[in-house]
């Protein structure tokens, strides 16, 4: 098993100098650990009393920038005193996300950004619309070049990133608090290192077992039924 030994050069944010960023260094294949590595960026917002342990927050997507959300959460005060005092809450960019790891390249971004707004705008819920976000997913796989990278990017790949973070950090257990995608991946690696995990806090849950398709099906409807239960 892949044990890191590297540490995270942490220097002052430049959106929020409260927080400290970095990268964490893991493989890019666990099952060959002395291959390429990558690097993924992190940022910490230390407690400000008592230490009573770390809180990793992880959102939606699984493309959400979690380490921008940290800064902004905490230079908003949108934490309550209760986390901040005494928690250092930790933000973490997964691979996809953090640039080395990106998985589309393209010359034309212009169309890909395009795409990737039109398919936002999908309605998954009806045939029409996920015909037209295939045609669409299509389009943009054309575009993309995403070579040996996207072998790597996977929540299994991404638990161990995240157990290898908990390494670094020297801590024995993990708080965590995560949101949509972050519900399965707290899921996944509660089911990976249950000895690891002190608590955990789920928001907007989602089905472990769905893909990603399911997934939008299932979220379009409920976001149908809570639109008609608003206008009723």
């Amino acid at each position: 098993m892949y044990t890191n030994q590297s540490k995270i050069n942490w220097q002052p944010c430049k959106l929020n100098p409260d927080c400290e960023c970095g990268y964490l260094t893991v493989p890019q294949d666990y099952e060959q650990p002395t291959s390429e590595m990558l690097k993924l960026q992190v940022t910490i917002h230390r407690a400000e009393k008592k230490k009573q342990g770390v809180l990793i927050y992880k959102g939606g997507g699984p493309w959400g920038n979690d380490v921008i959300t940290i800064q902004q959460l905490v230079g908003g005060q949108y934490l309550a005193p209760s986390i901040t005092d005494h928690f250092d809450v930790v933000g973490i960019n997964v691979r996809g996300v953090t640039p080395n790891s990106v998985l589309c390249h393209s010359d034309d971004k212009t169309k890909v950004r395009e795409i990737k707004e039109r398919l936002w705008q999908s309605d998954f819920g009806t045939d029409e619309g996920a015909s037209e976000a295939y045609i669409l997913t299509e389009e943009k796989t054309t575009l993309c070049e995403y070579g040996p990278m996207a072998d790597y990017v996977s929540t299994k790949n991404t638990v161990k990133d995240l157990d290898q973070l908990r390494i670094v950090l020297e801590e024995n257990q993990i708080f965590f608090y995560g949101e949509s995608y972050g519900t399965r991946l707290g899921l996944a690696y509660l089911t990976a290192y249950p000895e690891n995990v002190a608590r955990m806090v789920f928001d907007a849950t989602v089905i472990p077992t769905n893909d990603f398709f399911d997934f939008a099906l299932y979220d379009s409807a409920s976001m149908e039924e809570t639109i008609k239960r608003f206008f009723d």
